[in-house]
């Protein structure tokens, strides 16, 4: 059965996959440390931008006269 995605195995020795396994480990390391640590300062620049934020000021609701009451009609 042909492969649909064109893609053809790669033989390996496996000296040649346990580096290559060891590198990918150590790169996908780095890239978590820097995940992390970007993470963290995103983290740290929202809480300054919301420190510089002013509360806007709270609407004052509208005020609501009382109806005139009403009164029965007599018959």
């Amino acid at each position: 059965m042909p492969n649909p995605l064109g893609r053809r195995r790669v033989d390996t020795t496996p000296a040649d996959a346990k580096d290559e396994i060891a590198r990918l480990k150590d790169e996908l390391n780095d890239l978590r440390k820097l995940y992390l640590q970007d993470m963290a300062n995103v983290s740290s620049d929202m809480r300054a931008l919301v420190s510089q934020l002013t509360p806007a000021p709270e609407p004052t609701p509208p005020v609501v006269e009382d109806p005139a009451p009403v009164e029965p009609v007599v018959e």
